[in-house]
């Protein structure tokens, strides 16, 4: 891949791990409404839109600061671990508290579920791009 365009490949990389986590909301959500906690009531899923207004901006952010994006496997991997303990450390900030126990458990499927597309994905596309399939460059 030339120079010129590592820069778009970072941006598309980033833009699919937003939607990923969008994804992995949504995920969350169905199999949370799936399964009946007793004396937790599930709500509808606008009532929950605030949960991924807090996890986009923070992903957005945070991939790419731990360095998510960068060209090598090692930065790759290594700017997920930092991303997912930063996320680790707001998730104990923020649910440190017992008034949240619906809201924590869907909080909590979507991050597990975030952090295994996230990392699948990666994995194909270091796979893909260690293979040489994708050169096409002279």
């Amino acid at each position: 891949m030339t120079n010129r365009k590592k820069p778009f490949f970072a941006f598309n990389l980033w833009l699919f791990d937003l939607t990923l986590t969008a994804l992995s909301f949504l995920v969350a959500y169905k199999i949370r409404a799936f399964f009946s906690l007793s004396n937790h009531l599930i709500l509808p899923i606008e009532s929950y839109f605030w949960m991924l207004a807090l996890i986009l901006p923070v992903w957005a952010v945070v991939l790419p600061v731990a360095g998510a994006y960068p060209g090598r496997a090692f930065g790759a991997v290594r700017g997920l671990s930092v991303s997912w303990a930063v996320v680790f450390l707001l998730w104990l900030l923020f649910f440190r508290s017992d008034s949240y126990p619906a809201n924590r458990l869907l909080f909590t499927m979507t991050l597990l579920i975030d952090a295994t597309l996230l990392v699948v994905y990666r994995y194909l596309v270091l796979q893909k791009g260690n293979s040489g399939t994708d050169r096409t460059d002279p």
